[in-house]
């Protein structure tokens, strides 16, 4: 999914996917789902092969993995980058786009402000971005 679809979207609602092992939950989520007033949810993620995902998914159920902890898939809270954000519309997006391993970090711009979606080592990071706003859109990234 091209990102730059997102532009113009109001952001209604977020739901994560967390992972959870003996009572600790991760600091990052596994998968985040962007709920938007047109069309249906978009899920950003990281693929097998480390590269950063947007699909249009809806969230998937909690699982157990047994010794290995649960996963929790819920709204989410207050302290999470994007939850300030909600009810504003996108403004802008940038990506960064590695020529042999694909979209590795996302920005999304609202008016209060950015939120990056980044693979790092395989795993999704979100944070908020210092001074709020988003890098340029970009086929090719000059370094990662």
């Amino acid at each position: 999914m091209d990102p730059r679809t997102l532009v113009g979207r109001r952001l209604h609602g977020v739901v994560a996917a967390w992972h959870v092992f003996e009572g600790v939950k991760d600091h990052q989520p596994i998968d985040v789902w962007l709920f938007l007033d047109v069309g249906g949810p978009v899920e950003i993620g990281v693929a097998s092969d480390w590269r950063l995902t947007l699909d249009a998914s809806q969230p998937y159920e909690p699982y157990d993995m047994q010794e290995c902890g649960v996963v929790e898939v819920r709204p989410l809270s207050g302290h999470f980058p994007l939850a300030k954000h909600r009810g504003e519309e996108i403004q802008d997006v940038g990506e960064d786009i590695h020529p042999l391993a694909g979209r590795m970090r996302m920005d999304l711009r609202f008016a209060s402000g950015a939120v990056r979606f980044e693979s790092y080592g395989g795993e999704l990071r979100v944070q908020a971005v210092p001074g709020g706003t988003a890098t340029k859109y970009s086929n090719h990234a000059d370094s990662l």
